[in-house]
């Protein structure tokens, strides 16, 4: 009898012991759960809420060795449009423009009169970084994006895998796997603020890359905004082995005016090209 209340005694310690480790884990694995949403949430409240923003730009291409530099002006319409325009230095007058919308890509040449137009799985040097509409203005607009999805929200958060390793004034990093497409998110840990957005793009034939840093934050009446916006990605070539093309954006004058159209209509004057054609005479532009 004195054997069996031991044992049994034994078992009920066991078992107690057990159950707390058990919830001991359950609280680990909540408290990291919660540490990790409370930064993504934090990253997700920088996002701004005007509806416009505007604002001239000295714009910069990098390609095969050979840049570019004009002055320039962009204009975005919260899910309605991107409008990047170029112009001739001193002159003033357009050489360019790049517009995107929910349905389209239209890209402009007024100097050889030419335009290409097309959707996005139609345009290779957005295909190949699985870019879309609504991809594009989360990096334009620097903030957290999910691919197939117009917005992202609250309940959405959950999904975001954040580094929490990363300490001081190291970047922490925030990571979302779809399919083929991967996004990594360097935040400032102090305020959430995102410093670059990496997307990686590969499947059985290639893998491409984008990396989109950001700077030179203005509170002008808006949330922080980065005013200096450089992209490094790779435009696919028949050859295969693709082409680098740096575009940097240094912003100023900052606005959230609405006193403008939302999209551009094409001349008949103009002839309508291949993506490659235009996209090597702007390359080759000096």
């Amino acid at each position: 009898m004195c054997a069996l209340l031991v044992m049994a005694s034994c078992a009920t310690q066991k078992k107690a012991v057990s159950d707390s480790d058990s919830k001991s884990s359950n609280s680990s694995e909540i408290t990291e759960e919660m540490r990790m949403l409370t930064f993504v949430q934090k990253v997700f409240n920088n996002q701004l809420n005007s509806k416009n923003i505007v604002g001239n730009v000295s714009l910069t291409i990098n390609s095969d060795g050979k840049e570019i530099n004009v002055p320039g002006s962009l204009h975005m319409r919260k899910d309605e449009v991107i409008r990047l325009q170029a112009f001739l230095p001193i002159l003033g007058s357009e050489v360019g423009r790049i517009e995107f919308t929910p349905d389209r890509v239209l890209l402009i040449d007024r100097i050889h009169k030419e335009y290409v137009e097309g959707t996005y799985d139609q345009l290779s040097f957005l295909k190949a970084n699985g870019l879309s509409f609504y991809s594009l203005p989360s990096m334009f607009w620097n903030q957290l994006l999910l691919p197939g999805k117009e917005h992202v929200t609250d309940i959405d958060l959950h999904g975001y895998h954040v580094d929490l390793a990363a300490t001081g004034k190291k970047p922490v990093s925030l990571k979302e796997q779809q399919g083929e497409i991967s996004y990594v998110w360097d935040a400032e840990p102090s305020n959430g603020r995102i410093d670059a957005t990496h997307v990686g793009y590969a499947n059985d034939r290639y893998s491409s890359r984008l990396d989109w840093t950001y700077g030179n934050c203005t509170t002008g009446g808006i949330k922080p905004f980065p005013t200096f916006q450089e992209l490094l990605f790779t435009i696919p070539t028949a050859d295969g082995h693709g082409k680098t093309l740096r575009l940097t954006l240094d912003m100023s004058e900052v606005t959230t005016s609405d006193k403008w159209e939302a999209r551009t209509q094409v001349s008949g004057k103009f002839k309508k090209v291949e993506p490659e054609e235009l996209l090597k005479k702007i390359s080759q532009m000096q």
